[in-house]
């Protein structure tokens, strides 16, 4: 269980059901996690490799605020490092 936990981290990215209400939202953690597998998807099809400048693009588009997408895409990447993915510049 420790082992499927590590490998599925951060966990189910989906969007809560109160982000679909009339006044609903979705979290960072959501979105961060819509980014990592996004992100991760992307690698795997072009070898393990992933040039920064794909991570901040899929960022863009679900992040707007520059300030917190960067922080986003800071632990994105070491997340991804950790997943043994390349990022390069």
């Amino acid at each position: 269980m420790e082992r499927w936990l590590i490998t599925h981290e951060p966990g189910n990215p989906q969007t809560s059901i109160a982000s679909y209400a009339p006044e609903g939202h979705t979290t960072i953690t959501q979105i961060e996690g819509r980014l990592r597998l996004e992100c991760l998807e992307y690698a795997n099809k072009v070898g393990g490799q992933l040039p920064h400048r794909i991570i901040n693009e899929f960022a863009k588009a679900l992040v707007p605020r520059a300030k917190t997408r960067l922080a986003v895409i800071e632990r994105v990447t070491i997340w991804l490092k950790e997943k043994e993915v390349k990022v390069w510049q």
